[in-house]
């Protein structure tokens, strides 16, 4: 089924065994890598209305359908662009911004959105903590702590509205 998705901030596995198969008897699955930061920029670029429609889950089945089968689509392009004599870095990285905008829309987009920010925010509270760690001896500023990690505070302002 599309619209499927796991997400994990730890190396997922590559290859496993299907317990279950579909009707078909087929299964696919497809591990694609985001970088957190690149999602974020995305998000952040969307327009305050759909991020609040996506966190609300007020977007339309049908429009989330659309999106789920965009991400294959999508996915399928970044194959042929990458099989060209000229593969571009430039459109592969257009194309995995569509990616991120149709899983977002998607059947998934609330809980991606989430894991995405959680991750992010793990992250940054891990420098953070190892920074302290490292320079607890020294004298520093706070705003010297701060300054790299106010990103993900404005991130969690503009789709949570905390």
């Amino acid at each position: 089924m599309l619209g499927q998705y796991s997400i994990s901030k730890i190396d997922t596995p590559l290859l496993g065994k299907v317990l279950t198969f579909s009707r078909q008897q087929d299964f696919l699955a497809l591990a694609v890598e985001f970088i957190p930061n690149d999602v974020i920029t995305e998000i952040l670029d969307l327009d305050n209305e759909l991020i609040e429609h996506i966190m609300k889950e007020k977007l339309k089945e049908e429009e989330m359908f659309i999106s789920d089968d965009e991400v294959i689509k999508a996915i399928f392009r970044i194959f042929s662009v990458m099989n060209k004599v000229l593969p571009s870095k430039f459109i592969i990285k257009n194309i995995m911004r569509e990616v991120i905008y149709y899983i977002l829309c998607g059947s998934c987009g609330k809980q991606f959105l989430q894991s995405i920010v959680n991750i992010v925010q793990a992250d940054e509270i891990y420098k953070a903590n190892s920074w302290i760690k490292e320079n607890f001896r020294n004298s520093f500023r706070f705003s010297t702590i701060f300054r790299d990690f106010v990103f993900v505070f404005v991130v969690k302002e503009k789709i949570f509205g905390e």
